[in-house]
């Protein structure tokens, strides 16, 4: 998600959270590793190996690894599995794979901890994972005459910069991971165990007829209390553009603009697919103002995109209807990313782009860089700005100047938007 052109960055952290129906089903005691992969297809053989331990060192085993990959075009990722041996090591083939992701590892007992991995990471093999000390969110669901709410789903949907692995990051958790969610009882409290201590959390609720809440909350901190509203809906259409025809199998994102008062991480986002009518309803959502969008890789075809529609004001318990989406040809930015000391291309980079003066929330319109550094992003016409997001190895450009302001018509291209980046090795010895 990001938040006006400053934020392009987080849309890195998502790690494809469209990815949303892959059956894993993980009892109470399952004991988890998980290697997320930014990355798409690519050819390009290897092996990923490594160890689970625990805090003191320790191996874990019995541990089931799960291997997520993702292609182009697909909204389910590719899972593999293997379980460790007794001296905490794993091991599997990985064919055709671009392997810019991260292994995540946990155990009941113990808090989860992730490291990075890949060939762009140079990370394959030896991969060491270390769990961390226990910690736990807990919470208290009411409704507007302070009665306990029943049933209510809780999730861990975001680890926001915990000190996970070698690196500070945050991680969009993805939603098959239902071992990090509890649901509340007659009483209206929940429980979710497996986190690392002290580490900030965004746990969302869910209740049928209820908007969705999203709290950031601390692992080991004092309970939460959670108040909710009647749901409200924003229903409309996606047609194509010139012969007005309904656009079917269409997914459709809707973000809540975050009051001053949260953090962005805080403010919703909910998804829904378009019937054979083009037809879309958005539910479950709090009061607020919304932005309504199609990311690039959700058109059907990728050489459709669809400006984006604003919902103000959204009251709770009401339905509103947006503006038709339009999906259309628009234009093409192309350009280079390389290394900005040895003037290499960098391959498999982030690239997004924002609306030069939108300041609401919404899934930028986004590709990676390709072996050449190259990339090509599609875009409605308009005034963009666009902007890398680096990638492990590389520092995240965070500057406006770092960005490129293009103004782009309807079936051109504009070519040459080209950027440079920093090594975090470099990034370090000029001491910022």
């Amino acid at each position: 998600m990001t938040r006006g052109p400053r934020a392009v960055w987080l849309r890195l952290c998502s790690v494809r959270s469209y990815a949303r129906r892959t059956a894993m089903r993980l009892g109470a005691s399952l004991s988890l590793c998980v290697l997320c992969l930014c990355g798409y297809l690519h050819g390009q053989p290897t092996t990923i190996s490594g160890k689970v331990l625990d805090p003191d060192g320790k191996p874990v085993d019995g541990a089931n690894v799960h291997l997520l990959a993702f292609q182009k075009g697909m909204r389910d990722p590719i899972v593999k599995r293997t379980v460790t041996a007794t001296d905490g090591c794993f091991a599997f083939p990985v064919l055709d794979l671009v392997p810019a992701g991260m292994l995540v590892a946990l155990k009941q007992g113990y808090g989860i901890n992730l490291e990075r991995a890949g060939v762009t990471a140079d990370k394959t093999s030896d991969i060491q994972i270390t769990l961390t000390g226990p910690g736990e969110v807990t919470g208290e669901v009411r409704d507007r005459a302070n009665k306990p709410v029943e049933n209510v789903k809780a999730r861990v949907g975001l680890i926001h910069k915990v000190h996970l692995g070698s690196d500070g990051i945050s991680w969009m958790v993805p939603e098959q991971f239902d071992i990090l969610s509890a649901t509340t009882g007659a009483d209206g409290k929940f429980r979710i165990g497996s986190l690392p201590e002290g580490a900030e959390v965004c746990v969302t609720t869910r209740h049928p007829g209820y908007g969705d809440c999203r709290r950031l909350a601390k692992a080991g901190g004092a309970e939460t209390k959670w108040i909710l509203v009647p749901a409200a809906r924003i229903a409309g259409r996606v047609v194509f553009e010139q012969t007005g025809q309904p656009a079917a199998g269409v997914t459709i994102h809707g973000y809540q603009d975050a009051p001053r008062a949260i953090s962005p991480f805080e403010a919703i986002r909910v998804v829904a697919t378009t019937d054979e009518k083009g037809f879309f309803v958005l539910q479950n959502l709090p009061p607020g103002s919304y932005t309504v969008s199609i990311p690039s890789e959700h058109c059907g075809d990728p050489e459709w995109v669809a400006v984006h529609r604003r919902v103000e004001s959204l009251a709770e318990g009401n339905e509103v209807k947006c503006r038709n989406l339009v999906l259309t040809r628009g234009g093409i930015v192309s350009g280079k990313v390389t290394d900005r000391e040895t003037g290499q291309p960098i391959e498999t980079v982030h690239v997004a782009a924002s609306p030069s003066d939108f300041t609401g929330s919404f899934v930028a319109p986004a590709t990676h860089t390709q072996p050449d550094g190259a990339y090509k992003l599609r875009l409605p016409p308009g005034k963009w700005r666009v902007q890398p997001t680096g990638r492990g190895d590389y520092v995240t450009p965070q500057a406006p100047e770092d960005s490129r302001l293009v103004n782009l018509a309807a079936g051109t291209t504009t070519e040459g938007v080209d950027f440079t980046l920093v090594t975090k090795r470099d990034d370090r010895r000029m001491g910022r």
